[in-house]
């Protein structure tokens, strides 16, 4: 059985090229993750100075996050593609398999046919992968220490077990990919598959539709009630509610793109009614090759939308929130005290540094390490909008800062600031959560010794006298750190606060992006390349070539033009939810789209579908109709 199924894998390869390739680069990305993941355990921490030594923990933190996402994603989208290429497979083998099971083979034999193509596929797959994981390591490596993800001295190696857990990699990226279409594979009926005319998926199963409704219905719902989740919650359901959206959208795809496509102005010519025609005929092949661009477009517009929208919300709301003319940032202690500086009224003053915050029993504790701000309370509540209950702050406590993810009032937590440990520590108040996060506790600026804070981040809201000259001031100031105007620093501050979900997301999208790219062009491949007959025939009634490929490119263009147009309905359920959240937190809409880069991204979508469908088409046409409709190649 295996050397059958090593057999078709080699006589089907056009089949099975995206398949192959999606588990080189699932092989490669897991093995590269993995060599950081484990550079990122090994490496130590510095033991001093203890803000060095936290600030090296929160990398790790940061580090760990991103290359477990990248790794649970590769996996995702390659047994994603792997699973829709054999389910494509499937269904263009229905005679071959027909055949198989007249002669006499079992379902449980044609199962392990295709698990047998699987494990071939994989095998190949974790070959060429595992040499190009280790140009992967270096390149992600690389990408990390430039934005910030991975801590300075960290260095990986590369163990040789790696070898034998890329190989099951693959294999099991493969397998698990084949597993739903074998047992499809299984339960086709040998003389319905033999019919001259196969059955298409008019409406899909029920289930898939069932399944693809009850998405959109949590979709519409995650839109709806994201403001009830606050900044950080409204943020998280409104791009939760795009991915569930596109994934809506792509399982109701074979209902939905036969019908968007008689809505596209082609005209009315033969050509035209041609491609209308094979579109709604075939509606499964119509779906597959349509889904991945509604995934790209979706995937990409919906996240950037959101993520952008609430980086210029969060902007806002600083701006609104806090009283300033100046905004002095730098290293604590500054070099000169700003207060002192001619035309100053008043400064608060602002330490922030990581902390180590535990939560929960002591026989299960939770630790954190989350940034800590040390305050004078009056001095805040002057400059923070709202934020009176700083006011009832005293030496020993703590407040909820504007980064305490719901946190409240009222609890209790266990407290490290600097390497000093405060102990058990009550959280008698909370200030308004924010859009731009901040700390996430309030400490009295006595809390912590003032030696342990040496070398800290510090920041300072200056507001200035009546008729002090602004460029003057700043002048002067430039002394204590670096000296920006409110707005500015506002935009700069929103910015940096979403700083690592947007670096996390430019990651996450990149290559999720990538991956369906490919499915783009590997839909298109495998569900071209199944026509040579039908080419063949419409050639023998008197169509050229060329008019077949231009039936073939319009075809193309409307499934891309239809997918596009599917993938921005799904983002525009996101913008529902920035909508309605960013008016809950700033009092207006917010609504940021990278046009820079959704534009670009629409034309490759478009463009990558149509070249890859006329190029299959180009090879399949190229043998003379007569050969063809004799089953001859």
């Amino acid at each position: 059985m295996l050397r059958l199924a090593l057999r078709n894998v080699v006589e089907r390869r056009v089949l099975f090229i995206g398949s192959l390739l999606s588990v080189v680069l699932g092989v490669a990305l897991v093995q590269s993750s993995l060599q950081i993941l484990l550079a990122l355990v090994a490496t130590p921490a510095p033991v001093e100075p203890a803000i060095a030594r936290l600030t090296f923990e929160e990398s790790r933190v940061v580090g760990i996050t991103v290359v477990a996402t990248t790794l649970g994603l590769a996996a995702l989208l390659a047994v994603f593609i792997i699973a829709s290429t054999f389910a494509f497979a499937v269904d263009q083998r229905r005679r071959e398999l027909a055949l198989l099971g007249l002669a006499g083979s079992s379902r449980a034999q044609l199962r392990r046919l295709l698990v047998g193509e699987a494990v071939v596929l994989g095998t190949a797959g974790a070959l060429l992968g595992a040499p190009l994981g280790v140009l992967a390591e270096r390149v992600q490596s690389w990408m990390m220490r430039e934005r910030g993800f991975l801590p300075d001295g960290m260095t990986s190696g590369w163990p040789f077990w790696l070898a034998g857990v890329s190989l099951g990699v693959g294999v099991g990226l493969a397998v698990a990919g084949v597993l739903l279409a074998a047992r499809r594979a299984s339960r086709v009926r040998p003389l319905e598959a033999l019919r001259e005319e196969e059955p298409d998926a008019a409406s899909g199963p029920p289930v898939r539709f069932l399944a693809g409704g009850a998405v959109a219905v949590i979709a519409v719902v995650l839109a709806a009630i994201a403001p009830v989740g606050g900044p950080a919650g409204g943020q998280a359901m409104s791009m939760s509610a795009s991915i569930a959206a596109v994934i809506a959208a792509a399982a109701l795809a074979p209902a939905i793109v036969p019908l968007a496509a008689r809505a596209v102005p082609i005209g009315r010519g033969p050509l035209a009614r041609l491609a209308r025609a094979a579109l709604r005929h075939d509606r499964r092949r119509s779906a597959s090759m349509a889904a991945p661009v509604i995934v790209l477009v979706g995937l990409v517009a919906g996240q950037t939308t959101a993520l952008l929208s609430f980086s210029a919300a969060g902007a806002e709301e600083q701006r609104r929130s806090t009283v300033a003319d100046l905004v002095v940032t730098g290293s604590h202690p500054f070099a000169i005290d700003p207060a002192t500086v001619a035309g100053v009224r008043s400064v608060s003053t602002e330490v922030v540094v990581p902390g180590e915050i535990t939560v929960g029993p002591d026989d299960v504790p939770l630790t954190e390490v989350r940034r800590v701000a040390l305050v004078d309370p009056a001095a805040y509540a002057a400059t923070h909008r709202g934020s009176e209950a700083v006011l009832a702050l005293e030496r020993g406590d703590a407040v909820a800062g504007p980064g305490a993810l719901g946190a409240g009032a009222g609890g209790q937590v266990r407290l490290g600031v600097a390497g000093v440990d405060l102990g058990t520590v009550s959280v008698v108040g909370a200030v308004p959560e924010s859009l731009a996060a901040g700390p996430a506790l309030l400490l009295r600026a006595d809390a912590v010794p003032q030696a342990a804070l040496q070398g800290a981040d510090a920041i300072a809201f200056v507001e200035l006298e009546a008729g002090a000259d602004p460029d003057a001031t700043a002048e002067a100031l430039a002394a204590a750190g670096e000296v920006s105007t409110h707005g500015a620093w506002a935009r700069a501050a929103a910015t940096a606060s979403s700083g690592t979900s947007a670096d996390i997301l430019v990651v996450v999208l990149g290559l999720g992006a990538l991956y369906a790219l490919l499915a783009v062009v590997n839909a298109a491949v495998i569900g071209t390349s199944a026509r040579k007959a039908e080419f063949a025939a419409a050639r023998a009634t008197g169509l050229t070539r060329s008019q077949v490929l231009g039936t073939t490119a319009l075809e193309g263009l409307i499934v891309a033009g239809v997918g596009v147009a599917l993938g921005t309905l799904a983002s525009a359920v996101s913008v529902v939810g920035v909508v309605s959240s960013t008016v809950s937190a700033t009092g207006g809409p917010t609504v940021v789209i990278a046009w820079t880069v959704l534009l670009p991204l629409l034309g490759v979508a478009v463009l990558a579908s149509t070249v890859a469908t006329v190029a299959t088409a180009h090879a399949a046409t190229r043998l003379a109709p007569v050969m063809l409709l004799r089953g001859r190649e």
